[in-house]
């Protein structure tokens, strides 16, 4: 998977977050926390899974 597959995952699950908030369904507490927390680990996630030339290269 792709990482802007991935980040279009990411943005989905915020925006299920924004509905569920604007319907009532979750509180404004959580939903606050799920709009800090999310992002972060969607940059950590899409970091951590990013083409890496670490160990790749030629010792001179």
């Amino acid at each position: 998977m792709t990482n802007i597959v991935k980040a279009l995952i990411w943005a989905a699950a915020i925006l299920i977050v924004a509905l569920l908030k604007s319907r009532g369904l979750i509180s404004v507490e959580s939903a606050q926390t799920l709009f800090i927390v999310l992002p972060l680990l969607a940059v950590l996630s899409l970091r951590r899974s990013g083409s890496s030339m670490c160990g790749q290269g030629t010792v001179s």
